[in-house]
C-alpha cells in the first residue's frame, strides 16, 4: 500500500488560493461599489480567472490522484514504486537500495550518499519498471534504464533478480548527481567502471 499524499500546500498556495483570492476581490467588489462604477466585463474576466485557476488546480489534483494510485509501494527509503505488474518485492528493492548506497559509500567516502537517495517523504525518488528495454525521448535507442531528476525507469524483462536490471545502475546516477553536482552521465559511467561499481 503506498502513502503518497496527493494533496501538497504548494500546489494549493500557488494554484487554488489565488483563484480564491480573485472570487473573493470580485464577490467584495460587487457588494461593497457603486452600481454602475465597475463595468459587467470587469466582472466576468475575474469570475473567469477566478474560474480557471481553482478548474487548474482541480484538474491537477486528479491527475497526481491517477498518477499516485499507480504506485505499489513505499519503500522505507522513501522510493516510490511502480512494479506495473511484475512480481518485485518491496524488501527486494529496499535491500538492492541498501546495498547501492553502502557500496557508494565505500566507494567515494562521501556521509551524503543515503541522503541524495532518500531526502524525505515530500522529495520521493519515483521508480517505474516497464517491460524489456525502455525508451527515453532524449536518447536515441534502447536501454535498459534510464535517470531524469528523481524519476527513474528500469527495463524489466521478467528476470528472476531484481539484481540484474539497471536498477542499481540508475540509483548510482542519482547518487553521483547529487555528490558531484555533476549531470555529466559520461562522468558518472568512467567512475562507476572505475571503481567496480554497478
Amino acid at each position: 500500500m503506498n502513502s503518497v499524499r496527493t494533496f501538497r500546500w504548494i500546489d494549493f498556495l500557488t494554484l487554488a488560493l489565488p483563484g480564491i483570492a480573485v472570487a473573493i476581490i470580485t464577490i467584495l467588489m460587487a457588494v461593497f461599489t457603486q452600481s454602475g462604477t465597475v463595468s459587467v466585463a470587469a466582472y466576468a474576466l475575474m469570475s473567469t480567472v477566478s474560474v480557471a485557476f481553482l478548474f487548474i488546480y482541480g484538474f491537477f489534483v486528479y491527475e497526481r490522484h491517477k498518477f499516485i494510485a499507480r504506485v505499489d509501494f513505499v519503500t522505507k527509503q522513501d522510493l516510490a514504486v511502480i512494479t506495473n505488474g511484475f512480481k518485485i518485492k518491496q524488501s527486494d528493492v529496499e535491500q538492492l537500495t541498501e546495498l547501492t548506497i553502502s557500496s557508494w559509500q565505500s566507494v567515494t567516502g562521501w556521509t551524503g550518499v543515503k541522503s541524495a537517495i532518500d531526502k524525505g517523504h515530500d522529495d520521493l525518488l519515483w521508480v517505474e519498471f516497464k517491460s524489456g528495454t525502455v525508451e527515453c525521448d532524449q536518447v536515441v535507442g534502447k536501454l535498459a534504464g534510464y535517470t531524469i531528476g528523481r524519476s527513474i525507469v528500469v527495463g524489466f524483462a521478467e528476470r528472476p533478480n531484481l539484481d540484474d536490471t539497471a536498477f542499481r545502475h540508475e540509483l548510482g546516477h542519482v547518487i553521483f548527481s547529487a555528490w558531484k553536482n555533476n549531470y555529466d552521465q559520461s562522468a558518472e559511467h568512467a567512475y562507476i567502471r572505475e571503481h567496480g561499481l554497478k
